[in-house]
């Protein structure tokens, strides 16, 4: 019986791909390098580290620091994070829980700081028990922060599951020995997700409570 949901935040609650690219768009306008044309080109290149990403789309960090660009991102991101929504069907898919007295937490790869406000700004940061990030912005892995939680938590892993949008999380599941869903309208294409073994749905009102938690 599970008895927890991880939920990762950026592209499985937080709708906001559209706004990363248009944030992404503006810095590689300023270098002269070709934007990213459609959401579609944007879910094949996104991955983790984004470091690689950052490279795939043409950024030269033997002339410019990678934190630098990373700070840029984030000015850009902010600036259009007044369009990103709550992901269709999240608020009733975590009511169901609590209903159940199935706890609810967040696992990101953004800065804790930064996802406490943005959950905040929503009204939703009563909802779960725990948000457990990292210290800084530049979304290298979430799987150190994971597994340290891990540990110091009395949750079994049969008891868990993590619901995810990219391969990244699906590589924390398996680290953690988790079971893990993973949502096809976030970051990562269908395509990519499906690589990992993991079950995909194409959009996350798609998990209902019993196909969760049984």
């Amino acid at each position: 019986m599970i008895k927890t949901v991880l939920f990762d935040w950026n592209g499985t609650l937080l709708d906001d791909v559209a706004s990363s690219v248009k944030a992404m768009n503006v810095l590689l306008q300023r270098r002269g390098l070709q934007q990213i044309e459609s959401l579609k080109i944007y879910r094949e290149l996104f991955g983790f580290p984004v470091f690689n990403y950052y490279q795939k789309l043409g950024f030269d960090f033997s002339q410019e620091s990678f934190e630098r660009v990373s700070e840029e991102f984030m000015c850009e991101y902010d600036r259009f994070f007044s369009d990103c929504q709550l992901v269709k069907g999240s608020r009733q898919l975590i009511e169901n829980l609590h209903k159940k007295e199935i706890s609810c937490c967040i696992l990101t790869a953004s800065k804790q700081e930064n996802c406490i406000l943005q959950l905040k700004k929503f009204g939703i940061d009563c909802w779960f028990d725990e948000i457990i990030g990292i210290e800084n912005i530049y979304a290298a892995s979430k799987l150190e922060a994971a597994l340290c939680w891990q540990r110091q938590s009395s949750r079994k892993p049969e008891e868990m599951v993590l619901i995810g949008d990219t391969m990244h999380d699906a590589e924390v599941a398996k680290k953690m020995k988790v079971r893990c869903f993973l949502v096809a309208d976030g970051h990562q294409s269908f395509q990519q997700l499906s690589q990992t073994g993991f079950e995909v749905v194409d959009h996350l009102n798609e998990l209902d409570f019993k196909r969760l938690v049984l």
